[in-house]
């Protein structure tokens, strides 16, 4: 794992069922009369916090249809959209916020395009 999970302070924007993925370590909740973390704060975090790199340039590849990475790793935020975006959640104005199970999808489809991702990276350099 690329940082320490159990660092970043819990939940920023996502449902129960994605705080845990792959049996990783995730921050404990907030005991009762604590204040609660700064959101802004954590969707700023860079990705590599939670997300490995090879997971990260596979979803940014895949949504975007580009294999042109940024040089810049994305912040939680950005690439929270991206797995959205693999869920199926559209993006629309009308639309409204993505709900747990279109993260949940999302997530899911993530380990095989990153798997691809390194795979692809492997055959070309």
């Amino acid at each position: 794992m690329a940082g320490d999970a159990a660092s970043v302070p819990p939940c920023f924007g996502l449902g129960g069922a994605e705080r845990q993925r792959d049996n990783r370590p995730v921050a404990s909740e907030p005991t009762p009369g604590s204040k609660p973390p700064d959101v802004v704060v954590t969707r700023t975090l860079p990705c590599t916090v939670v997300f490995e790199e090879h997971e990260w340039q596979g979803a940014w590849a895949f949504v975007n249809r580009n294999v042109r990475i940024p040089d810049e790793t994305p912040t939680l935020g950005e690439l929270v959209r991206l797995i959205r975006r693999l869920g199926g959640h559209l993006g629309r104005k009308r639309d409204g916020p993505p709900g747990p199970m279109t993260m949940w999808r999302g997530l899911q489809r993530l380990p095989d395009i990153a798997g691809m991702w390194l795979i692809l990276r492997e055959r070309s350099g």
